[in-house]
């Protein structure tokens, strides 16, 4: 996009004055995790359509809102600044994963800050290797929640860990830890290495449109809600070490996301102060906490006997790893070991899978709202999740100890600052994979006080399970037969893994194999209650409106209107053609029976 200073500098105050009387409560629920969109629209017209977005916004109109589309190029500072705040936006969740699955995993310190160097880096790559060649739209990928609960299952398997190593500590005590840490991550690699390649099949064959038959927002919001009740256990034994701490960090961040980012404090005319709070509300929860902390640590007001309460809360813990860190590490294939496979593990993981597909069609039709450019066709929904199936098999050779998906946080990110151009993924994506190989500032990361994380983590998990039951404004619950499926699936998702998990021998059939498979599906309650939500909404007898599911087919008349259009939507509709070599693949007629060609004809 080429123009001179004077317009550029127009055309962004009258962006961020658009921004600033938008209403926050639009720009929030158009980042909402909805699966509530026409997976089959472009192929066969007779589905049953998920599609029903927050808003009525037309794409036009937001179109005309962006200071920079999909496909422009923006100046240097403005994607640098841009990327940077996708690059806030992210980190939180690349972070506080690695850190709720470092106990269970038995990690030290040292390996809790390769673990978010290996996350950083795979996310970086995983960005890029979605926006080129995936859907094409400007998405992030993180960590995804969905494959924390049957990884927690998974390693619930193995008991309790071996007290971590000390300055004391032999040689042999920490060989013996390490292989014990290395061996529980090998397990989880494994099931999720195979969960990467059956996600790879459901993409790449295009079986989306016949899963979008059997689910509707019902099991989704089950499903995804029960992600975050389902941590709940983490969050206190994260935060227990000092309760004041995470409280506090708790309070600043519904502070400056809730109160703070909608209050408009003028800076020479702009809403600046509340686009800071908008964009980090976590950043300056966690460094204001971490001040705190080092001040307390300081004066000592925070004990330096690890046996008493509040220790954990000090600053000046296992400094040491950020001293010994080299300042260059690029995580490889196998750094850990290889992968170990179990059937009990890959059963559960799979169950992940399934809820991050879902999660990532919705946000692929949120990201083409906002950017102003029609739905994504079906060939680039099955590159997408074909892409993110890869960016799990790279997940699980480099041993991150989670799947991948997209970031729904993102959306809002986009919303606030206009810029919706994909150049811009593209550096927050290179943000990503240099601070994935500077291993001191990943071992730094790996210092935060224990009880800043629980109250960080406490408010993503909150925003999880709020996000999985905005999907249930899609359906009838004022009906005896929603309101029964959704409380009963709830009771199942709580109660069984609470009964397995307190009664670890009441599975034992014989067959220790199948005995552990069991113990993995009922300790995972995302599962057990999607499927149950699942299972009860295809039986239950119920109308398309009481499911969520409505008709969304054009008429015959507004097809030809849309051609009569000319060819601006067609035109749009290239932003998800590849690369390179789209010619080529237009001239090669057997192009069109491959699902993630976009000569696809379904």
């Amino acid at each position: 996009m080429e123009m001179n200073s004077e317009e550029e500098i127009r055309k962004v105050e009258q962006g961020e004055a658009n921004a600033s009387e938008e209403d926050p409560a639009r720009i929030e629920t158009s980042g909402q995790l909805t699966f509530t969109h026409s997976l089959e629209s472009h192929g066969e017209r007779d589905n049953d359509v998920i599609h029903s977005t927050e808003n009525n916004l037309k794409s036009s109109e937001l179109e005309e809102k962006l200071i920079y589309g999909i496909t422009d190029r923006p100046p240097l500072t403005t994607t640098l600044v841009t990327a940077f705040q996708h690059f806030a936006v992210a980190i939180s969740g690349c972070l506080a994963l690695p850190f709720i699955l470092s106990g269970p995993l038995c990690f030290d310190r040292e390996g809790l800050s390769r673990l978010i160097a290996t996350n950083l880096f795979v996310c970086g790559i995983s960005s890029f290797l979605q926006t080129m060649f995936g859907t094409r739209l400007p998405i992030i990928q993180g960590p995804a929640a969905a494959f924390v609960v049957p990884t927690l299952s998974i390693l619930g398997l193995k008991g309790q860990c071996p007290p971590l190593p000390h300055v004391n500590s032999t040689m042999e005590e920490r060989t013996m830890h390490q292989e014990e840490a290395y061996g529980r991550l090998a397990e989880v690699q494994g099931a999720l290495l195979i969960a990467a390649f059956v996600q790879c099949l459901i993409g790449f064959t295009g079986s989306i449109g016949f899963i979008s038959r059997y689910v509707g927002p019902i099991p989704i919001a089950v499903a995804i809600a029960n992600v975050g009740i389902s941590l709940i256990p983490i969050i206190i034994n994260t935060s227990k070490s000092h309760w004041g701490v995470a409280i506090g960090g708790m309070f600043l961040i519904i502070l400056f996301s809730q109160f703070f980012a909608k209050w408009n404090i003028p800076c020479r005319g702009k809403d600046t102060f509340r686009r800071l709070f908008t964009f980090f509300p976590i950043f300056f929860s966690a460094m204001i906490s971490w001040i705190i902390c080092a001040i307390l640590t300081v004066t000592n007001v925070f004990p330096d006997d690890p046996s008493e309460y509040g220790y954990l809360a000090r600053t000046d813990i296992d400094l040491s790893v950020v001293s010994n860190a080299p300042w260059i590490y690029v995580p490889y294939p196998g750094q850990w070991g290889m992968p170990r496979f179990f059937i009990s593990g890959i059963a559960g993981m799979i169950a992940g899978v399934f809820a991050s597909i879902l999660q990532s069609v919705g946000d692929y039709f949120s990201f083409a709202l906002i950017c102003g450019i029609p739905p994504p066709p079906t060939h680039a929904l099955n590159r997408g999740v074909g892409m993110e199936g890869l960016a799990c098999v790279l997940a699980a050779v480099c041993g991150t100890g989670n799947g991948y998906t997209s970031y729904n946080g993102n959306i809002a990110a986009v919303s606030l600052t206009k810029v919706g151009s994909r150049r811009v993924i593209l550096v927050a994506s290179l943000m990503f994979t240099i601070t994935g190989v500077i291993a001191k500032f990943s071992a730094f990361c790996s210092t935060i006080p224990s009880p800043i994380l629980g109250g960080v983590i406490a408010v993503v998990l909150a925003m999880i399970t709020g996000i999985g039951l905005a999907n249930l404004s899609k359906v009838k619950m004022n009906t005896s037969r929603n309101l029964f499926i959704v409380g009963f699936s709830f009771f199942l998702a709580i109660g069984c893994p609470q009964y397995v998990s307190s009664n670890p021998g009441v599975i034992n059939t014989g067959f220790s194999t199948f005995d552990d498979v069991v113990r993995v599906i009922l300790n995972n309650g995302m599962f057990v209650g999607g499927f149950t939500a699942g299972l009860l909404d295809s039986l239950i007898t119920g109308t398309p409106e009481e499911r969520g599911l409505r008709r969304n087919e054009p008429s015959k008349e507004e097809e030809r209107n849309n051609v009569s259009e000319g060819n601006t939507n067609s035109e749009k509709a290239t932003v998800y053609d590849l690369p390179f070599g789209s010619d080529w693949i237009a001239r090669v007629k057997w192009f069109q029976f491959l699902p993630f060609s976009p000569t696809y004809k379904g």
